[in-house]
C-alpha cells in the first residue's frame, strides 16, 4: 500500500506526525522530504509518486487558500486522477489541520480533524477502507475460479464484477455502477437484484430528468454540463453478512454540485435484508435514544449548538426511523450517515455518527443478535 501524503511546506510538522503514525502502521509513505535526493527532477518526482499511489492524503490549513502554491497544484492533480476513478472510489482523504472552512469544491468528501482527539484512529480507519476497496478490485479483476462440478455450490467462493452503465447526450450524462455476485442461490439473487434495483432507479429516466431540469436554466446558462451519478460499494463483508454503501452525486444546475448518501444491508441467508427498523425490534424509545447519541455526537464534532443545526432535536426524535435509516456496519461498530441540509448545513458535507455495537446492544433484536455475534467476532 503506498500512500502520498500532500501538504504546504508549513504545516511540515504536521505531515511527519501524519507519516509516522502511516509508518507505524505498517504503510509506504511518499513524502518529498523523505525520498527525494539531490539532482532528482523534483517535480517530476513528485508527480509520479502521486499517479503511482494507491491511497492520496492532502493536509489542509488556510495557508493553501492564502497564496499559490505546489500543495494547490497537488490537489488539481487528486481532483483529476479522481475522475478516473470507478465510482464511489475512496482515492483520496482530506485532513484538516485546524478548525476553518474548506473549499467549496472539496466539501463533497467527508475530512478527518487532526486537531481533534482521536485522529489517527480515523485516519487509519479511511486507509483501512481503501485497502478494501483493492481488495475487492483485485477480486473483481481476476478471471472466475474454474469450477469443480463434485462440489457443492455453497462451499465455491463468491467473486463479483463491476457494473457500469453511461448513457446521456449532449449537455447531459448520467452514470450508474454497482457490483453483480457471481452465485445463483437464493440470497445472492437477492444481493445482486436489490443492488440493481437501487442503481438503476435512479439511473433510467435521466431523460425525463434532463427535460425537467433544462426548462428551469435560463438559455443563456444552457452550454453547461449536467450530469447525475449512483455509485454502490462494499463497506464490509464477511461471507454472507454484508453493508453497502450508495452514494448519489449531481450537477443540474445551481452554484455547486449536491450529493447524497443511502445504505443497502445483508445479514446473509438466516437474516436477509435487514433495516434499522428490523434491527433494534421496531423499538421506537430505542430508535430516539439512538437519535439523541447521534445528535448530541454530530453538535461536538462539529462544535455547534442547536441554534446552529437545521433540525432541532424534537424535530429529529419525531423522526427517528426516517433518520437513522442511512447506516453501515463493520465488526467495531454502526456508521449513520446524515445528508446536507438535513442536520446541518451543505458546507459540513455528509456528517457521520460513530456508535459502537457495544453502545446498543441491549437493543438489538434478539433474532439479529447471535449474527452481529459473528459480525464482532464473538465466538
Amino acid at each position: 500500500m503506498q500512500i502520498f501524503l500532500g501538504y504546504a511546506r508549513e504545516d511540515i510538522e504536521h505531515a511527519k506526525e501524519v507519516a509516522a503514525c502511516l509508518k507505524d502502521a505498517g504503510y509506504n509513505v511518499w513524502r518529498d522530504g523523505d525520498l527525494l535526493v539531490g539532482g532528482d527532477n523534483w517535480d517530476a518526482e513528485r508527480l509520479a509518486g502521486q499517479k503511482a499511489a494507491d491511497f492520496i492524503i492532502h493536509l489542509l490549513s488556510p495557508v493553501i487558500d492564502r497564496r499559490r502554491s505546489v500543495a494547490m497544484r497537488e490537489i488539481r492533480e487528486t481532483l483529476r486522477l479522481l475522475e478516473d476513478e470507478p465510482f464511489g472510489s475512496n482515492l483520496a482523504m482530506f485532513m484538516r489541520l485546524e478548525d476553518y472552512r474548506v473549499p467549496t469544491q472539496l466539501t463533497v468528501w467527508h475530512y478527518v480533524d487532526k486537531f481533534r482527539d482521536g485522529w489517527q484512529v480515523d485516519l487509519l480507519r479511511a486507509v483501512e477502507k481503501r485497502v478494501g476497496q483493492l481488495a475487492l478490485r483485485n477480486i473483481a479483476a481476476a478471471p472466475p475460479p474454474i469450477k469443480d462440478p463434485m462440489q457443492e455450490q455453497a462451499a465455491e467462493p463468491i467473486t463479483s464484477k463491476p457494473v457500469e452503465i453511461s448513457e446521456g447526450r449532449e449537455g447531459f450524462t448520467s452514470r450508474a455502477s454497482y457490483l453483480k455476485y457471481r452465485s445463483k442461490t437464493p440470497f445472492w439473487k437477492l444481493v445482486n437484484a436489490t443492488l440493481a434495483s437501487r442503481a438503476l432507479s435512479h439511473h433510467v429516466g435521466w431523460e425525463a430528468q434532463y427535460a425537467v431540469v433544462i426548462d428551469d436554466i435560463p438559455p443563456v446558462d444552457r452550454d453547461i454540463d449536467l450530469w447525475q451519478e449512483v455509485a454502490i460499494s462494499e463497506s464490509f463483508r464477511e461471507g454472507e453478512i454484508l453493508s453497502f454503501r450508495v452514494y448519489f452525486h449531481h450537477y443540474l444546475g445551481g452554484a455547486h454540485p449536491n450529493h447524497n448518501v443511502d445504505s443497502i444491508n445483508f445479514f446473509g441467508g438466516e437474516g436477509g435484508l435487514v433495516t434499522i427498523r428490523d434491527l433494534l425490534h421496531y423499538d421506537d424509545e430505542a430508535a430516539k435514544a439512538l437519535v439523541d447519541l447521534c445528535y448530541d455526537r454530530i453538535m461536538a464534532v462539529h462544535e455547534v449548538d442547536e441554534e446552529g443545526t437545521l433540525t432541532t432535536r424534537e424535530e429529529m426524535r419525531a423522526e427517528a426511523w426516517q433518520r437513522l435509516e442511512r447506516f453501515t456496519f463493520d465488526r467495531n461498530a454502526l456508521t449513520f450517515a446524515f445528508p446536507p441540509y438535513e442536520v446541518l448545513a451543505y458546507a459540513y458535507g455528509i456528517p457521520e455518527c460513530i456508535v459502537g455495537w457495544d453502545e446498543i446492544e441491549d437493543k438489538i433484536a434478539e433474532r439479529f443478535k447471535p449474527i452481529v455475534a459473528r459480525i464482532r467476532g464473538i465466538r
